[in-house]
């Protein structure tokens, strides 16, 4: 399974909690393998993985060079991997001290309030069967309370912990990613400067850049094959096949026709499932960057 490398990492390829623990591999340089689960078919609660993780949930990580141990939990992985191969402490605080302390306060406040906040406002924008606007609300004002959270440190220091990129600041990158796209109200760079810039740094860093590059969609080219999919979709409503047939209408008088043309874009098949409103949040974002007119 691991093909001689170091670690099995069991992930997803939309999981931001596996991209985590896989920045802290490619950060340290250390050799491994993703397995990338399929959740359409339940994979995460096949047999076969429950044995490494009883939750049924990615990520799992299995240490090869430590007699195949396992950890689960994203957060765990990181703070295991960082423990046992970071010696040199290039990317975490030397235990003991006030500071790692402070490390370990940030990866606790991304594993209790970022994911979870983050993740329900995103199952309630774009794929609970009924819209529940009180939950849509509540969970997109706690994303502000957390942006709010990390503008108030971040306006005052580089990095969250001793002066320096750890671990804390890898850990609150995919989320922060996934989720500024679809903020219709919110600017995140005027309204949260100190973490834009902050989180636009980390975007850059090699390992950021190449982590994603086997997922979609990138985390560092925001929806490429999205867009690219999208450019290829949208066109004039009245050149549609039966003009006035449903769909989601699109910018400028446009629509896209998910349900038809996923069928033949490998594209649009990869990327399955995405609501109309989650591709109209994208389009949302693409404007305003100015990708498309």
């Amino acid at each position: 399974m691991s093909h001689g490398k170091q670690f099995t990492l069991f992930s997803h390829k939309r999981g931001p909690n596996g991209w985590k623990v896989a920045l802290v591999l490619e950060e340290l340089g250390l050799t491994y393998e993703s397995v990338y689960l399929d959740f359409q078919k339940s994979e995460q609660k096949a047999p076969e993985f429950i044995k490494y993780n009883p939750n049924g949930r990615i990520p799992a990580l299995i240490d090869h060079s430590n007699s195949d141990f396992i950890v689960w939990e994203s957060n765990a992985i990181m703070q295991y991997i960082v423990d046992k191969y970071d010696k040199e402490h290039k990317l975490s605080i030397a235990p003991g001290t006030d500071e790692y302390y402070t490390q370990l306060q940030w990866l606790y406040f991304q594993a209790s309030g970022q994911g979870p906040y983050f993740g329900q406002a995103g199952w309630f924008t774009f794929y609970h069967p009924e819209k529940v606007p009180s939950a849509i609300e509540r969970y997109k004002n706690e994303i502000k309370r957390v942006f709010g959270v990390l503008e108030s440190v971040l306006s005052t220091r580089e990095w969250l912990v001793d002066g320096r990129l750890t671990v804390a600041d890898l850990s609150l990158v995919p989320w922060n990613h996934l989720t500024t796209p679809h903020l219709e109200d919110v600017d995140f760079e005027k309204e949260f400067p100190a973490t834009a810039k902050w989180h636009n740094k980390l975007l850059k860093r090699p390992a950021v850049e190449k982590v994603p590059s086997e997922t979609v969609p990138s985390i560092v080219q925001p929806a490429l094959k999205i867009m690219e999919f999208f450019r290829s979709l949208v066109r004039p409503a009245a050149a549609r096949d039966g003009a006035g047939a449903a769909g989601a209408e699109g910018p400028m008088g446009l629509a896209y026709e998910t349900a038809a043309l996923s069928r033949s874009s490998p594209t649009m098949r990869e990327l399955q499932p995405m609501s109309a409103e989650h591709a109209r949040a994208w389009v949302r974002f693409w404007k305003a960057k100015g990708f498309i007119a």
